[in-house]
């Protein structure tokens, strides 16, 4: 008989776990879940990363913590109180652009880089997309892509930033040609990563519109569909040429601007 599998997401509050960070052994952290069958617990060993020890240092870990678990994959969210950073009253808007081949650009050439391993998110999904839904390997690619996501975005700097322009992108799965590798691209996980990276910093997260942001020339805003050819953009109009995604975050960025600039003028 095959273990049933379990497609969807449940969350545990803390009611259902408790943790300690004192076991003397190679694992620091034991997680302690409740079960169904009265005294019956499931131990759960977990090692501390350098990001949960930079938390750690500046506040307290909270009891009150949360079991994720999304088709099959187990992620333990920990909360640490910390103090409320300083309002930044100055600092620079910037644009980022999530693009299919790259996981981020941004309106400073900030972008994705790939990893020591050869990795990039492009390749993550490609293999992702050649593996069986609810085997084990599919399971195992989607914690390498969660993973890559995390890693890659933690590198983003927004130290001069005080605001962060990305698109409202909702629904980009359309297209039969495209269909199978975007089922993997999982904006849902970018987009929380992003809002709590902006939450850490003090950083105001904003979402445009995204219509022709790929299409517009940065230089002359000149619109049309063949501007942009794969990676590259070449405008018809003026003959400006730029990395496409550069192009896009660039526009991106101006579009709070022009936002701002439009409420600004009924006052």
């Amino acid at each position: 008989n095959k273990l049933p599998i379990f497609n969807g997401e449940m969350i545990l509050d803390h009611k259902f776990i408790t943790i300690s960070l004192d076991k003397p052994n190679s694992f620091d952290i034991w997680m302690r879940l409740s079960t169904s069958n009265k005294g019956k617990l499931i131990n759960i060993p977990c090692k501390r990363n350098n990001r949960f020890n930079h938390w750690l240092e500046q506040g307290i870990l909270k009891q009150a913590l949360g079991v994720r678990i999304i088709n099959d994959i187990i992620r333990i969210h920990l909360y640490i109180d910390v103090p409320d950073p300083e309002n930044k009253i100055n600092g620079n808007s910037l644009g980022l652009d999530i693009g299919k081949n790259s996981l981020f650009t941004c309106s400073d050439k900030q972008k994705e880089i790939i990893n020591i391993h050869g990795w990039s998110i492009d390749k993550i999904v490609r293999k992702l997309a050649g593996k069986r839904k609810g085997s084990i390997n599919f399971r195992k690619s989607q914690e390498h892509r969660i993973n890559f996501i995390n890693w890659s975005l933690n590198r983003l700097d927004l130290s001069k930033t005080r605001e962060l322009v990305i698109e409202n992108i909702v629904d980009l799965k359309k297209g039969k040609s495209m269909k199978r590798m975007m089922d993997h691209w999982t904006y849902p996980i970018i987009f929380d990563k992003l809002g709590r990276l902006c939450q850490e910093n003090c950083v105001q997260l904003t979402k445009v519109n995204p219509a022709y942001t790929s299409q517009k020339c940065s230089s002359c805003g000149h619109i049309a569909e063949n501007n942009r050819s794969g990676i590259k953009f070449k405008c018809q109009k003026c003959g400006f040429i730029c990395d496409a995604d550069l192009n896009a975050s660039i526009n991106i960025r101006a579009r709070s601007l022009e936002s701002r600039t439009l409420v600004g003028s009924f006052h």
